[in-house]
């Protein structure tokens, strides 16, 4: 997707929680998620957290994968 300006709009920051039924399989849901399109930056286990970026066209793919609870987007604000 491109912005009004022409240029691509930036990768979301996005916190993934994993549902606890697939706890134990957050390694796999990270790889699917890379499959996804999503840059997988840091797994953290005991949270059952993934964090990454994802391109706005992709979201709706990460948001297919089997094993997610809820993507969070980090909130930002530009200058208009």
């Amino acid at each position: 997707m491109s912005s009004k300006s022409g240029q691509a709009e930036p990768p979301l920051n996005v916190l993934i929680t994993v549902e606890d039924q697939f706890c134990d399989q957050i390694e796999t849901v990270a790889r699917n998620l890379k499959s996804a399109g999503m840059t997988v930056a840091e797994v953290f286990p005991l949270s059952r957290v993934i964090a990454g970026e994802v391109a706005t066209e992709n979201l709706g793919k990460v948001r297919a994968v089997e094993g997610i609870a809820s993507v969070e987007e980090e909130t930002t604000f530009r200058a208009v």
